[in-house]
C-alpha cells in the first residue's frame, strides 16, 4: 500500500516555527482572507484570536458559536470542512496549550490563537508538488489543475466538480467515489487510475489516457469520451459501457 504524503508536513519543512509556537496547520480562506462567519485572518506576521466566550462543554474541532475559538486543520480532508476550496491556503502556527478542542483523528483543530506565518497557493502546490499527496476528501471545486502532477495522489471522495484537469498526470491515482461531475480532464493521463463509484457525468474525458483505469461502477452520464483510444483489456468499465473496436469507450 502506499504511503500518501501529507503536504503540511511538505511545506512547513520550508519554514522556521515562531518562537513560543510548538504545532502547524493549514487552513483555507477565500481571497480575502475571510473564512466561516465572516471571520477575517490577518496578513502573514499577524495573530489572529478569538474573542471567546469559550463553551466549557465543547471538545470538538468547530466553534458552537462566534467566540468559540477558531480553526485550522493539520490535512486537506479536515480543511474541506469548511466548505471553502482549498485553493488559497494559511499556513499558521498554533501553541499546544491554545487547542481547545478538535475532531476524530484531529484532522481539525479548535483553538484561542494562531500566528499566520505565509499565504500558499493551493493550486500551484499541487501542479508542483501533488504527486502521492494525501487529498483524501479535499475540496478542490473549480480549482485550475491543469497540467498537475498528481500521479499516484489519494484522491479519494475529493470533490473536483468544474475543476481543470486537462492534461494533469493522474496515472495510478486514488479516485474512488470522487465526485469529477463537469470536471474538464481533456487530454489527462488516467491510465491505471482507479475511477470506481467516481461521479463522471458531465465530464470531458476526450483524448484522456484511460488504459487500465479502474471505471467499475462510475457515473459515466453525458460524459464526453470521443478520441479516447486507451481503453483496453484491463480497462474495468461500468455496465452499458464498452470499448469498440477502433479502442474507442462508447455506450452499449
Amino acid at each position: 500500500m502506499t504511503d500518501h504524503v501529507n503536504l503540511l508536513e511538505l511545506i512547513a519543512a520550508d519554514y522556521t516555527m515562531p518562537k513560543g509556537y510548538d504545532r502547524w496547520l493549514i487552513r483555507s480562506v477565500r481571497p480575502d482572507l475571510r473564512s466561516s462567519r465572516g471571520f477575517r485572518w490577518p496578513y502573514p506576521g499577524g495573530v489572529a484570536r478569538a474573542d471567546g466566550p469559550f463553551e466549557a462543554d465543547n471538545s470538538g474541532g468547530c466553534p458552537s458559536a462566534v467566540g468559540d475559538g477558531i480553526c485550522a486543520a493539520t490535512n486537506w480532508a479536515g480543511m474541506s470542512s469548511g466548505g471553502i476550496p482549498a485553493v488559497t491556503l494559511l499556513l499558521v502556527a498554533v501553541k499546544t496549550g491554545d487547542i481547545l478542542g478538535h475532531e476524530e483523528g484531529e484532522s481539525k483543530l479548535r483553538f484561542k490563537a494562531a500566528k499566520v506565518v505565509d499565504v500558499i497557493d493551493g493550486t500551484q502546490l499541487l501542479k508542483e508538488r501533488g504527486a502521492n499527496a494525501d487529498l483524501s476528501s479535499a475540496d478542490l471545486s473549480s480549482a485550475n489543475l491543469r497540467l498537475a502532477d498528481l500521479r499516484l495522489a489519494d484522491l479519494s471522495l475529493a470533490d473536483l466538480r468544474l475543476a481543470n484537469l486537462s492534461l494533469a498526470n493522474l496515472r495510478s491515482a486514488d479516485l474512488r467515489s470522487a465526485n469529477l461531475r463537469s470536471a474538464d480532464l481533456r487530454s489527462a493521463n488516467l491510465s491505471s487510475a482507479d475511477l470506481s463509484l467516481a461521479d463522471l457525468s458531465l465530464a470531458d474525458l476526450s483524448s484522456a489516457n484511460l488504459r487500465s483505469a479502474n471505471l467499475s461502477s462510475a457515473n459515466l452520464r453525458s460524459a464526453n469520451l470521443s478520441s479516447a483510444p486507451h481503453g483496453n483489456a484491463n480497462t474495468h468499465l461500468p455496465s452499458g459501457w464498452s470499448v469498440n473496436s477502433d479502442g474507442l469507450i462508447v455506450p452499449d
